[in-house]
């Protein structure tokens, strides 16, 4: 004979939000909650009591990965109504998180439900390009070579450009997707100004190095 019982359960995902940009690690995160309902034939689905101590776990799903079990963080008499799981080394690309929750209490019939959430992973850098520079041409300092160039980076978008001169600090220059930096050299001669991009996750292009003349070495 059927149980006149049943549990019925529910999840849902606090974070990420809908349609989120993700890095490659993330965690997800959410609450869980179950009823204990009452079979009626002339009226189904009395709703009897609370029961949250029933559900014994959640679990969650990457797109075709997993399922992973995810960590319980609520109280000890109900340690599922609230849940977090970090996923790491996410591939590039659209994703859909499932949460499923699993509750099981007799002599009520077991409870399932499931919930999921598309948002978009960015583990991949900026583009960046860098437009060759002018010579520096002065009698005298200061010697600054104006050097600019452009970045892309998509969905998460770009974050900053940032040079580097005689393996000094990282300096910030002006713009993003259209930038320019304008870098003091101490003299006459050949240098190497070392640029890279970042976008707003932390995805860092690889270092590109340009060449800049102060003085025309050309001529003697």
């Amino acid at each position: 004979m059927a149980s006149q019982y049943h549990l019925d359960a529910s999840v849902d995902i606090g974070s990420p939000a809908p349609n989120a940009i993700q890095g490659g690690s993330f965690t997800v995160s959410g609450t869980a909650s179950c009823d204990l309902l009452k079979d009626d034939p002339e009226e189904p689905d009395i709703f009897v009591r609370h029961a949250n101590e029933a559900i014994t776990g959640v679990q969650i799903r990457l797109g075709s990965a997993g399922p992973f079990t995810a960590t319980p963080t609520g109280s000890a008499a109900t340690p599922w109504i609230s849940w977090a799981f970090t996923a790491s080394s996410v591939p590039n690309g659209p994703l859909t998180i499932t949460a499923d929750v699993f509750a099981s209490q007799s002599p009520a019939a077991p409870g399932r439900a499931s919930l999921s959430r598309a948002v978009i992973v960015d583990v991949m850098p900026p583009t960046l390009t860098i437009t060759p520079p002018a010579d520096v041409v002065r009698p005298a300092p200061p010697f600054i070579a104006t050097i600019t160039g452009t970045a892309s980076d998509s969905p998460a978008g770009v974050g900053a450009v940032e040079w580097q001169f005689n393996n000094g600090g990282w300096h910030a220059a002006t713009g993003t997707t259209s930038w320019s930096a304008d870098v003091p050299l101490p003299g006459v001669g050949l240098y190497t100004v070392s640029f890279h991009a970042g976008d707003n996750l932390g995805n860092i292009s690889t270092v590109q190095n340009v060449n800049v003349r102060v003085g025309d070495m050309r001529r003697h």
